[in-house]
Parts: structure tokens; C-alpha cells; sequence
């Protein structure tokens, strides 16, 4: 086939953007001829406006459809399982010594030293073993409801070198025989003659396989996990939801979420504000070999004789690191690192010899370290000081001024200082001197000052980085308790292997995991960091595993770590964030965000080596000022000339896969900066790349990818961090772009946006007209009531049997839903129901925050809900005792009516009905074995009864009830833009408002809830979901989709509709109203606030023994409180009757008796009243004082305090 003009000009484009740099024309007339065919070929092949919004489209389909929302949860966790264990246990190494070992009484064969190291590791999946030795493998259903750990064991081969003194003959028999390997099942066996400094010495190597070192906790879905490998139908057999995406962890039956916490980032120079005054740049550094240590480096510049602004002062330079005990000159460190003469030192620090206000700055700093080296040699050291000839020599002399008496200078130099450089000097006076300047160029306003809490100095620690830390901890704790298990006991060489074996603990790293799951508390004194998984709906278990924690102190006073700054844009949700003291401090990630996970640093390394021919160590102060920087994860790598040409090349080296797409490339064209950054934690988000204002694809291309159903190509779209996308221009959306190249405004744009909602978390997303609403409103839904909504958090409830947990029996989908629903197709399960909402006053019933609800929609099944609560029952702790004093268990003098109830076993039957107080199970007889009893407020019908074992095979019983949720008044209601509400009337339904047609709303709401709460969204939602429900078409109802109320106006006029609002006619009266009302389906949600949970009330029970006043809560059937503002409120409507009532004779009224004559209080015995301190019985009068006021006495009286009462007759 001969080839068309197109396909040659398709081939000229393509070979053009590969290399521009070569010429395929050797003359003029050819290169204009392949420009113009070019021009013409670009010009056909751009996209249309539809086909563009298609495609972002097809783009934002295709990117959700290949990622997962706890992408990052899972994939940490998987790399911990697959790389950072075995880092781990490489690093691991027990020396035990036992020279000093006095127990042991066997001549030959005594031990001096031994090593102990792991070997190769292996990771069993999850399994148990029951008390018949019968290995089954452990599925997370059967986790949860057996009570047990879905964890996995590790396996290791521990390796063993013995160090021992004499040699035992058949030990010298095995030397004769060198290189010949005992084998057996389970052990290997290598003698070595070797020697050392004090003869002949025996080492012997032996090799215990596959021992047992702990077990440790499994994500669920991840690689380990059993139900990753499996089909859809077999997870359904084995009771998993098809919506459970897994991310989370079971520890003794329950689910712990591991909440990622955000740190500061290692390696990057901060130029910040002192504490107290003046300026200070760190530098957090760790060395290559242990990268879990940091040493951070405090450059500071201070002020003295400061009045009111630090210019006027004179500016100092020193530095700080660990190892010093105080800061000391910077110029004396330079010095010391071998910097010779003051010409270079000026060079390395203000890089450009002729910058005369910055060498006046220096020059403070200068003749401070001169004087400071001065005064130090004039203090009694003239004769040490006279052998010092170079000025290092000096400097390194006063450097142990400053560091500790034991400590060796050079070793402080080499090992705390910069740590990363090792004894590479140039180096570290290199970033030292580029850290000086910094500080010198804030102060002179050339640079801005660096935020440390903002998101591009961030990181955030995922669930494997922060179970790697825990791990370490744990196998740190292994090696001491090993070593000191072994040192102790009385080990010859032979056995040396055999009570190895027997001490080595697995439960330490068993139980520490669990331990800390179960509890929150973490390494480095971090709590909360693992957390019970919400499960009220689908939604909040997505949010709880999408959020991200600031660690503050427990006093933590609100500063700028709780503002949102400018990089949290299409990171984190800048709405979905606690309204209290954790506000700003929770974040939750945005739909479109993405953590990295870290990728090699070698490829970058080889790259740069390649591109920058300056070697580090032989460039010359000089020369710094022309070259721009290349740092690499913030250490400093390479200088190059062309700034521009590197960054050119290395983003087109990750456009085309060459590097990895989570590779961050940052150009500071002011600084001289160029940032790349691989690590792991770092804040993504995707954007479209767009050249001239359009997109970087063709018709033909787009047809491709349409065919091919993937739309991820890394020339489309690019993962920004937030540093490199500091130098970009980005599109709102591609109406943006649209608009843009129709009034040709000269804005350049570099990136767009896949679409804004992907700036809000997936809570936020699901707000229809957001926009439209007030920031509190939106917060307020994304927070709160988008997570206390009733729906089905799962489909698998016979598999499950969760403490407490609620589900709304008809959930509905939206009739107006956001583009996030339509793109990932992920909520299936929703949250609530479509209501017809009308917007009118009713009687007076619905003022302020209360609503009406139609009875009959009621009855038909409207917001109808169940409580399901669990009971766990211990069969074995029941046949063991015989009486209890636990009110939950039942003791004595029970009702025989509920033992028909029960079954032979003792467990109830499948639909019993049980009230309060009666008897749930019970062991034996009732009035003899203990039994368990339902409290005050625990009722309903039995719906499922599983008796299962632990790991220890102790049986026990999980009772499930289930209790029928109907409305009722008081209960809570909420639309999805923070219109909640309380009902305040169930209305029959002859007696609601109704339309020509016939239709009569479910709920009745207050035309005032909207200006003083602005939430004007939800007008637009009504009008959406109005349009769709009468045309039978889904309604785009994305925030910032640029559609206008009046736009959905006219569509209701062509529907037939004069605007938004209907006559409605009174039920009671029959009569037409008088305005015309707004009456459309709104999504509604029942939240999980209900009055039956509410409601509390006793006229007499139990009182405290202490204070003899009502015990609190419900279940004890407690009194309700009467706190302060209740008292105050009594006292400003004059209700003082009632108010002696409350606080007297209804909480803890007491007779005493006071003497009159002493003013004293009496005691009565067994003659009568009688005064201890006139002791007299006369003038005796009796007083009614609440019992707190005579515990206070008495405590007083303990003190020495004496308490006087004074009595008038009435």
C-alpha cells in the first residue's frame, strides 16, 4: 500500500517531536515545506470543544478506574511486606558475651562471645491452629468472629557464630575435617580455624532454620491477605462484601485503621522565624546506613542590641547540632572544616565576592569567631596554642569548648554533623555555606522566608512506614531480651543452638503489635495512631481510611499548623476538617490526591551524572554564583549551567517513561534552584498537560485511546507535587482553556485540571451545589452528617456481628448526583432517600430546627430503619463460676417466664422477643449459675446466635438483636447541605398540603432555615432532581459546573412548569393557600441521633455511695443532670420552688444536727445527741443540708479546717 500524504505528514510530526534538536531538510525551501505541512497537520488534528470535554471525561473515568482510594494504604503495605521486613531483620545483629559467665562448670567447651543474625525470612499467610494440632488457613470473616488476630507468622534462619577458647576433641576432630558440613533436618554446621590477637581462637557457625520469631499483623486485600487472590464468587462464598476494599486490620475481632500522621520533611533547608528572635535555617539530616536517626542542623542568625526591629541590631551567624552544648560561631565551624583564608569563606557564603551588603553582614559574624578564637587563646593555653600553626588547627582547638569532655572533635565533625556527607568536608562546607546565605538573603529581603507547615515541606507517614518503625522497636526489644536470656544461662558450645531455640521469645513482637493497634500508642510517645474503624456507612469507613493526623502535644495551643495555606489545593479537603480543638490538625485527603510511595534514586543519580560534568569536590568558591544547584531528595547532588535545558530533559525523560511518574522536578529560576524528589509521602495530584492552551492530543491519538479503553498515558497526564507545581499555570477545567482561547487573554497555561470537585474530599463531593452553600453548611455535611447518615454499610451481614451498627431498610439513590458518583461509580450503597420537600410554615409545628414528616410515608416504609446490637457470652467463664456480683449477670430471684425462651444450651431462640432486665443466656439453672441480663435500655428480637472459640479454644456466644427503628418525634434529619433538623409532628397524612396532581410532600420544613444558613444549594438540588424525575434523565450536579439557577428555571418552563413553586391546597381546611410553595425531592438522611437513645427519665434508682447523689447514665438508669447554666436559667425565670427540688430534694438531701450553743455539728449515740465539745445535749436543733455539704465538712475538718453553723428558727 502506498503511503497518503497524511500518514507522510503524521510520520514528519512524529519524528519532529522526538528530537528537535536534528534537521531532516537539508535545505531552506524542504524545512519550509515540512513547517507548513506541520502547521496544517496540528491544525486538523486538534480536538474539537466536545471532543475535549470528552475526552477529560474519558480521562477522569479512566484514572479513578485504575486507582483506588486507599491505593496508598494498600500499596505501603504491601512494600513493607515485600522490602522493608527483611531491611529490617538485615540490620538485626545479638552479641552475646560470656566471658564473665561464672556459672558455667565445664572446662572444655567454655564460650567468650557469639553472634547472632537473621537470615533469610519467610512470611507464612494467615493461619490457626486448633488444640488437635489441625493447621486451617484464617479468613478475616472467620477473624472477626472467632475474636482473633488476622496476623502472619515470620518465619527466619538465624545464623550463629561461636566464639570459644578451648576446643573440645570431637570439636578438633571436625577441624581435621575442614569444609565437610553437617546436615540434618533442621541444622548446619561450619567449624573455621581462624586467629587472633591472643592465639588460636575456635569459631563455629551453625544455622537454625525456619524458627519462629512473631507474628505480625495483615491489611486485609493486601498481598498477604487470603481474599486477595480470589474471584468475586469465592469471596462472596467466603462472606466478604464486594464494597470492603479492604485498608484496615483485625485485632482480637475488631477493626484498627492505622491513620497516617504528617511529619516534617528530612533533608530540605527552612528559613524560618526564631523562637524568640532573629532568624534560624535547619536542616534535618540522617546518614545513608541508618536512615531512621535524625540529626537536624540549626543554622541561626541573632541580634543583639534589638529596639524594635531586627535591622537594628548586628547580626550573628552560628550553628547548632547535635553533640554541642551550645551554638558556637559559624565561622569558626567553617574554619574548622578546613576552610583557608577569609576570601573563600566570603566566597562559600556570599557566593559573589562583590555583593557588598552581604559581605558586611558576614563580616560581623567574621570578627565575632576571630574575637571569640582570640579570647580562648589569651586564657592560660599561650603554650598549647604556640604549637598550632594553621588556622583549622586553632579552630579545631576551640571547638572542644564546646562539645563534651569525653568526646573527640574530629568524631563530632564527622558523625553529627551533616551525617549524610560522612568525612566528606567540601561538601559539608559547601551546603553550610549555601545555608548562611540563606539566612543572610532573608534578612536582606532577597528571599522569602520558607513555611514550615506548609505542604511541600510535609511528608506523610503511611501504615508500612509507621509499622516498619513499630517493627524495629519490637526486634530492638527481641535482641536485648534474647541477649540477656542467653548470657544468663549456662550454654556450652554444643547445646549453644538447642537453648537458643528454647529462649527466643515470639510473643514480645505478637503482642507488641497488637498491643499497639489495639491501643493507638505508638513509637516516640505517638498516640491515637491506630483507631476502631467507623462502619455507620460506606462513606465514613472511605474518609476514616483517607485521613491524615498532625501529631501535636496533648496542650496544644492553635496556630499556623491549623491554617490552610496554598498547597493543600487538590491535596487535602480544605472543608472536611473537625470543627473543634483538632480543627486543621485531621485532615482528609482530597478525591484526587495521591501519595507517593518512593522510587529509586540510582536511575536519577546515573541521569545527572551524565547531564552535570562539574565534579562536587573540585569546584571552587569562585564559581558557585554562576551554576545553579541540583539537590535530590535535599541533598546536594550537582551544578549545572543550563538550568532550563536539565529540566526540560529530565521531565521529558518522566513523560516518556524513562523515569518514574511520581519523580517530582522543582526549578527556582530566582534562586538558582532545581529540587528533585523521589521519597515516599509526598502529597500528588494529577493534571492534564496542555501546550498552547490545548491538550497534548490529536483526533488520531484520541481514537486510539478510545479504542484501547485507557486513557493514562505519562505524555497526558503528570502527577505534581506541590513544589513543582509552584512554577506552573493551571487550569480550572478545560472551559477554562475554552474560554481562554476564545478572547485570547495571553495566559499561557501549562497544566488543567481533571475537574475542581477533585479538590474536595469524596464526603464533599457528594454535596450537590456546594457552591452554592455556606463554608460552615458544607463543613458540616462533609464532617458530621454525611457520616452519622444511616444506610447499609455492607451486604454480608450474616458474616458479621459488629457491637453496634444500624441500617436503613430502603436506601435510594440521588435523583441529582455530583460527577464524582458518575466517574468512579463507587457509592452503590447510599445513604439515604428522596423526600418531596415542601418550604412552608405549618401551624407553628415546624419553627426553628424542627420539621414535619407525613405519617403515612411513615407507615409505607419512609427513613424505616433497625438496630442491630451484639452480646458476647463467655460459655467457659460461665460453667467456672458459680455467682457473680456484675448486675449484667444474673444472680438470684429470677423470673421463670423467660426460661421458655431459651434453649437447652442456654442461648436464645431465633426470634424471641427479650425487654429489658430479662435473662439473654445462662449456664445451668437459672437461679444457680450466672447468666446475662439485659440493662435498662437493651430490647429486641434475636437475630442471629454464633457460638465460635479463640485461640485458646474457649467457647463463647455472640447474641445479635435486632430492634425496628420507626420516626418518631425528636428524632434528627438532615439534607445534604447541613439542613438538620428535629421532627416536630408526624402529620396524617388528610391532614398535609397537597397539589393539583395529587401529590402530598414528606416533609414540611421552614422557609426561614434558609437566609440565616445560606444554603441555597439545596434549593438547586430540588430544582435538579424536579427536572430529572419528569424528564427520566440523571442531573449533573457538580459544584462549579458554571449552571445557573435561572438555566433550570427555563427547563422547568419547557416542562410545563410556570417556575419553581406550586398552588398547594390545606388538608385541614380544604382551602387554597394563598402564596404558592416551592415543593420538589430532596436527598434526605436519617442520622444515627434518635430520641429513643435520648430519653431518660427515673423516679428513684441507684445513688452513688460516696456522694449519695443519682448515679449517671442510661443504662444504670441515672438521673440527668443539672449542671450550672440550667441553675442560672432557673434562677432568671424566679423558679426557686423548683429549683430546691432539683438540687435538694431530688439529688441528695441529709439530716443533721447542729449545737446552737458551739455552732458545731452533734452525733447521736447510743444515749443519744450529744456535742463533742460542750458536751451537752441541749440546744440541740436538727438541719436538712445536702450530703455533699457535709462531705465538705468532713474533708475540711481532715485538713484542720473547722466549719461553723449558725441556725435561725423559721
Amino acid at each position: 500500500m502506498s503511503p497518503t500524504p497524511s500518514m507522510f505528514a503524521t510520520s514528519v510530526v512524529y519524528l519532529w517531536r522526538v528530537d528537535t534538536e536534528v534537521s531532516y531538510c537539508s535545505s531552506s525551501r524542504s524545512s519550509c515545506f515540512f513547517r507548513m505541512v506541520i502547521e496544517m497537520e496540528h491544525v486538523e488534528d486538534t480536538l474539537t470543544d466536545v471532543e475535549e470535554r470528552d475526552f477529560f471525561d474519558e480521562v477522569s473515568k479512566s484514572y479513578f478506574a485504575n486507582k483506588k482510594f486507599i491505593a496508598h494504604q494498600m500499596d505501603s503495605f504491601n512494600r513493607f511486606i515485600a522490602e522493608d521486613i527483611y531491611r529490617v531483620f538485615e540490620r538485626a545483629l545479638v552479641r552475646v558475651d560470656l566471658a564473665n559467665n561464672k556459672s558455667s562448670n565445664q572446662p572444655n567447651g567454655k564460650l567468650y562471645s557469639a553472634e547472632i543474625s537473621f537470615g533469610h525470612v519467610t512470611l507464612q499467610k494467615p493461619k490457626w491452629t486448633d488444640q488437635k494440632g489441625i493447621v486451617s488457613e484464617l479468613y478475616p470473616t472467620e477473624a472477626r468472629l472467632r475474636n482473633m488476630s488476622y496476623s502472619a507468622s515470620i518465619y527466619s534462619d538465624i545464623n550463629v557464630k561461636i566464639f570459644s577458647s578451648n576446643v573440645d576433641e570431637e570439636d578438633t576432630d571436625a577441624i581435621r575435617s575442614h569444609g565437610q558440613h553437617k546436615k540434618g533436618n533442621e541444622e548446619r554446621t561450619r567449624y573455621t580455624k581462624i586467629t587472633d590477637e591472643e592465639g588460636k581462637a575456635f569459631v563455629k557457625e551453625e544455622i537454625l532454620e525456619n524458627a519462629f520469631v512473631g507474628k505480625i499483623p495483615v491489611m486485609v486485600m493486601s498481598d498477604v491477605c487470603h481474599f486477595s487472590t480470589m474471584r468475586k464468587d469465592s469471596l462472596i462464598r467466603k462472606g466478604h462484601c464486594l464494597f470492603d476494599y479492604g485498608g484496615y486490620f483485625i485485632i482480637n475481632g475488631s477493626e484498627k485503621v492505622i491513620i497516617s500522621q504528617e511529619r516534617t520533611v528530612d533533608r530540605v533547608l527552612c528559613t524560618s522565624l526564631g523562637k524568640t528572635k532573629g532568624l534560624k535555617c535547619t536542616y534535618r539530616s540522617f546518614s545513608e546506613n541508618n536512615p531512621f536517626q535524625v540529626f537536624p542542623t540549626i543554622a541561626k542568625l541573632t541580634f543583639s542590641n534589638v529596639t524594635s526591629t531586627i535591622r537594628h541590631g548586628i547580626p550573628f551567624l552560628s550553628v547548632y547540632f547535635p553533640g554541642l552544648k551550645s551554638s558556637l560561631p559559624a565561622c569558626m565551624l567553617l574554619r574548622a572544616l578546613g576552610v583557608a583564608n577569609d576570601k573563600e569563606l566570603v566566597e562559600r557564603v556570599c557566593e559573589d565576592a562583590s555583593d557588598d551588603e552581604m559581605t558586611e553582614l558576614l563580616s560581623y559574624s567574621l570578627y565575632h569567631a576571630d574575637k571569640e578564637m582570640g579570647i580562648t587563646s589569651k586564657s592560660g593555653m599561650e603554650s598549647s596554642l604556640s604549637e598550632l600553626k594553621t588556622t583549622k588547627e586553632i579552630a579545631m582547638y576551640n571547638l572542644q569548648n564546646y562539645i563534651r569532655m569525653d568526646a573527640r572533635v574530629q568524631d563530632v565533625l564527622d558523625n553529627l554533623l551533616l551525617p549524610q556527607f560522612g568525612t566528606n568536608n567540601t561538601q559539608k562546607i559547601m551546603l553550610l555555606g549555601y545555608m548562611f546565605n540563606c539566612l543572610l538573603a532573608c534578612f536582606l529581603g532577597r528571599r522569602k522566608l520558607d513555611n514550615p507547615d506548609e505542604f511541600k515541606n510535609k511528608r506523610l507517614e503511611l501504615p508500612g512506614e509507621l509499622l516498619m518503625q513499630k517493627l524495629r522497636t519490637l526486634v530492638n526489644r527481641f535482641q536485648k531480651d534474647l541477649q540477656k536470656k542467653m548470657e544468663k544461662s549456662d550454654t556450652h558450645a554444643d547445646s549453644f543452638k538447642q537453648k537458643l531455640q528454647i529462649h527466643m521469645d515470639g510473643s514480645i513482637l505478637t503482642n507488641g503489635f497488637q498491643s499497639a493497634l489495639a491501643t493507638g500508642n505508638w513509637v516516640a510517645g505517638l498516640s491515637g495512631v491506630a483507631a476502631n474503624l467507623e462502619r455507620r456507612n460506606p462513606l465514613y469507613t472511605l474518609s476514616h481510611l483517607r485521613q491524615a493526623h498532625f501529631p501535636v502535644p496533648a496542650v496544644f495551643k492553635q496556630d499556623a499548623h491549623s491554617y490552610i495555606n496554598r498547597y493543600a489545593l487538590g491535596r487535602i479537603c480544605m472543608v472536611e476538617t473537625p470543627d473543634n480543638h483538632n480543627c486543621g490538625i485531621v485532615h482528609t485527603l482530597a478525591a484526587g490526591c495521591n501519595i507517593s510511595l518512593g522510587s529509586p534514586a540510582s536511575p536519577i543519580v546515573d541521569i545527572l551524572f551524565q547531564l552535570c560534568p562539574h565534579d562536587m569536590t573540585q569546584i571552587s568558591s569562585s564559581s558557585i554564583a554562576r551554576l545553579t544547584k541540583v539537590f535530590l531528595n535535599g541533598k546536594w547532588l550537582a551544578v549545572h549551567e543550563d538550568p532550563e535545558y536539565l529540566v526540560r530533559h529530565l521531565r521529558d525523560l518522566r513523560r516518556q517513561s524513562l523515569l518514574h511518574e511520581q519523580v517530582e522536578i522543582a526549578a527556582s529560576t530566582k534562586h538558582r534552584e532545581i529540587h528533585i524528589f523521589c521519597d515516599a509521602g509526598r502529597f500528588l495530584r494529577p493534571l492534564i498537560l496542555v501546550k498552547k492552551n490545548r491538550t497534548c492530543i490529536g483526533k488520531m491519538k484520541f481514537g486510539k485511546l478510545s479504542i484501547s479503553g485507557s486513557y493514562i498515558d505519562p505524555g497526558l497526564i503528570e502527577l505534581l507535587g506541590p513544589e513543582e507545581e509552584e512554577s506552573c499555570l493551571v487550569a480550572e477545567d478545560y472551559k477554562e482553556l475554552q474560554r481562554s482561547r476564545r478572547e485570547n487573554d495571553n495566559k499561557c497555561y501549562t497544566h488543567c485540571q481533571l475537574h475542581p470537585c477533585f479538590s474536595f474530599s469524596l464526603g464533599a463531593n457528594l454535596i450537590p451545589f456546594s457552591n452554592h452553600n455556606g463554608y460552615y453548611r458544607v463543613m458540616l455535611q462533609a464532617q458530621k452528617h454525611g457520616k452519622q447518615a444511616l444506610g447499609i454499610y455492607t451486604t454480608c451481614m450474616s458474616s458479621r456481628s459488629d457491637t453496634s451498627c444500624h441500617l436503613l431498610f430502603y436506601p435510594q439513590r440521588p435523583l441529582a448526583e455530583t460527577n464524582i458518583v458518575r466517574i468512579t461509580n463507587l457509592f452503590q450503597l447510599n445513604n439515604g432517600q428522596n423526600a418531596i420537600v415542601a418550604i412552608c410554615p405549618f401551624w407553628g409545628y415546624n419553627q426553628e430546627d424542627a420539621i414535619i414528616i407525613n405519617q403515612s410515608s411513615v407507615d409505607r416504609g419512609l427513613f424505616r430503619s433497625c438496630h442491630l446490637w451484639s452480646f458476647n457470652f463467655d460459655m467457659e467463664a460461665a460453667k467456672n463460676e458459680q455467682s457473680s456480683d456484675n448486675p449484667s449477670l444474673c444472680p438470684h430471684n429470677l423470673s421463670q417466664s423467660v426460661e421458655w425462651k431459651l434453649d437447652n444450651d442456654g442461648l436464645p431462640f431465633i426470634g424471641e422477643q427479650f425487654f429489658p432486665f430479662e435473662v439473654l443466656a445462662r449456664n445451668g439453672s437459672l437461679n444457680n449459675d450466672s447468666c446475662l441480663r439485659l440493662n435498662a435500655v437493651e430490647k429486641g428480637r434475636v437475630d442471629q446466635v454464633i457460638v465460635a472459640s479463640d485461640d485458646d479454644e474457649n467457647s463463647f456466644a455472640r447474641i445479635r438483636l435486632r430492634e425496628v427503628r420507626v420516626p418518631v418525634d425528636g428524632d434528627k434529619f438532615s439534607s445534604r447541605h447541613g439542613q438538620k433538623g428535629v421532627v416536630g409532628l408526624l402529620c396524617p397524612q388528610e391532614d398535609m398540603f397537597f397539589s393539583r396532581q395529587g401529590i402530598i410532600p414528606d416533609i414540611v420544613i421552614n422557609p426561614h432555615a434558609f437566609p440565616s444558613r445560606q444554603s441555597i444549594g439545596q434549593i438547586a438540588e430540588g430544582l435538579a432532581a424536579k427536572i430529572s424525575a419528569i424528564s427520566g434523565t440523571r442531573f449533573d450536579a457538580s459544584p462549579f459546573n458554571k449552571t445557573e439557577l435561572w438555566t433550570m428555571l427555563d427547563e422547568l418552563k419547557r416542562l410545563g412548569y410556570r417556575d419553581d413553586k406550586e398552588v398547594l391546597m390545606n388538608g385541614r381546611t380544604g382551602e387554597q393557600l394563598r402564596n404558592r410553595v416551592t415543593m420538589a425531592p430532596v436527598f434526605y438522611q436519617k442520622l444515627v441521633h434518635m430520641a429513643v437513645d435520648k430519653l431518660k427519665c427515673r423516679s428513684k434508682g441507684r445513688v452513688d455511695p460516696y456522694t449519695h447523689q443519682p448515679v449517671s447514665g442510661r443504662k444504670r438508669q441515672g438521673g440527668v443532670k443539672f449542671g450550672e447554666m440550667e441553675r442560672d436559667c432557673l434562677l432568671a425565670h424566679g423558679a426557686l420552688v423548683n429549683l430546691y427540688e432539683r438540687l435538694f430534694l431530688l439529688s441528695d438531701p441529709y439530716t443533721v444536727y447542729v449545737c446552737n450553743s458551739c455552732n458545731i455539728l452533734a452525733w447521736r449515740n447510743k444515749q443519744g445527741l450529744k456535742c463533742c465539745s460542750c458536751k451537752c445535749s441541749k440546744n440541740i436543733v436538727q438541719v436538712h443540708i445536702p450530703y455533699a455539704c457535709k462531705l465538705l465538712y468532713q474533708e475540711l475538718f481532715s485538713m484542720g479546717v473547722h466549719l461553723k453553723f449558725w441556725t435561725t428558727n423559721y
